[in-house]
């Protein structure tokens, strides 16, 4: 599967289903957010944040913006 670039908005977006390792990285070197969960996670709860993340098998990895501003980001499957 080729790299799919991702715009990460307020609103978390699935990013694995828990099949695949992936690679994320921002394209704007700015921090993005992201859970472990089977649904929709709560984003006021508390997250991860980074510019990059490699995330294995067999985590469920859903992404969102911590700011008010949109985040590119590109997805590749390991």
């Amino acid at each position: 599967m080729p790299t799919k670039i991702i715009t990460l908005t307020e609103t978390p977006v699935q990013i694995t289903t828990g099949s695949e390792s992936v690679f994320i990285q921002s394209k704007s070197g700015r921090e993005f957010s992201f859970a472990h969960s089977t649904t929709s996670p709560d984003i006021t709860a508390g997250a991860h944040t980074s510019k990059e993340v490699f995330i294995a098998s067999p985590f469920i990895i859903w992404a969102w913006s911590n700011i008010e501003e949109p985040i590119k980001v590109a997805v590749s499957v390991a």
